[in-house]
């Protein structure tokens, strides 16, 4: 049988002239409601758990509220329940910097794409103890090799700036029926949740994901020894290894959970 066809979804922020009207960009509450249409387009009822890292982990928060009896589990890996003013203050310093770039927003870039890949993959995903074995007469060529990653690999200026926006904007509080309490939402959020943060994250405040994890009923809170910062489960963090063990004895946790809860319910009549 083929999946029906998902109903059409018109945004302002799809429409023209969309780059002009930042106040209308995608929200992260969009960006998870197209995940669930296309999750309904596909006949997928519930998922065994939604994990993410930074705004993927934001989501998977968003998740929780949205959709609760949509997963069994939730892995959010360096969120934010609401998005902090020193991360908008983050992302606004970033924005103007790259922006201020004369080949902005069709390229090519100069100095400002530079200074904006700079200040995101050396500063803002790191802290001070991850260049501590880096002999300062060096740092100049990590910033180099940093900016020149960003050429290869991106992301795009123009969608980063708009992922920027939605970042700046997000709180949970604002799913219909919570009137902007992000405190009342969390609490709605029913499925298990792991929530992971380094000791230090100079891009989203790791007290938010402390707050979070005392209003989610059943919330499990790891807060990982080191330096990798914000980057802390990006594949090349030194704590990787550490990250996939704790979502591993969670998630093996949630399934014995499962199996206990199948085994204890009581058998279907055969028909």
């Amino acid at each position: 049988m083929r999946p029906r066809a998902a109903s059409r979804w018109h945004h302002p922020a799809l429409q023209p002239g969309w780059i002009d009207r930042p106040h209308q960009t995608l929200k992260l509450g969009d960006m998870v409601e197209s995940q669930r249409r296309l999750l309904d387009s596909l006949r997928i009822r519930q998922l065994a758990a939604v994990v993410g890292a930074s705004m993927g982990g934001m989501q998977a928060l968003q998740w929780g509220v949205s959709d609760p009896d949509r997963m069994r589990s939730i892995v959010a890996l360096v969120p934010m329940a609401r998005t902090r003013p020193w991360s908008v203050a983050m992302n606004e310093v970033a924005r103007r910097i790259l922006m201020a770039d004369p080949g902005w927003p069709s390229g090519p870039y100069g100095g400002g794409f530079d200074a904006w890949a700079a200040l995101s993959r050396v500063i803002t995903n790191r802290t001070p103890g991850a260049l501590e074995s880096v002999a300062a007469d060096a740092v100049p060529g990590l910033v180099t090799e940093a900016i020149a990653m960003a050429r290869r690999a991106g992301p795009d200026p123009v969608d980063w700036i708009y992922q920027s926006w939605a970042d700046d904007a997000h709180n949970v509080g604002t799913t219909p029926g919570y009137g902007g309490d992000t405190a009342a939402a969390l609490r709605a959020i029913r499925a298990p949740t792991l929530l992971l943060v380094p000791e230090l994250d100079l891009y989203n405040p790791v007290d938010d994901a402390v707050e979070a994890a005392g209003l989610i009923p059943n919330a499990t809170l790891v807060r990982l020894d080191g330096s990798a910062g914000h980057a802390v489960a990006a594949a090349s963090s030194p704590q990787l290894a550490d990250v996939r063990g704790a979502i591993s004895e969670f998630l093996i946790k949630i399934a014995a959970l499962t199996m206990r809860k199948c085994d204890a319910a009581p058998a279907g009549r055969s028909s």
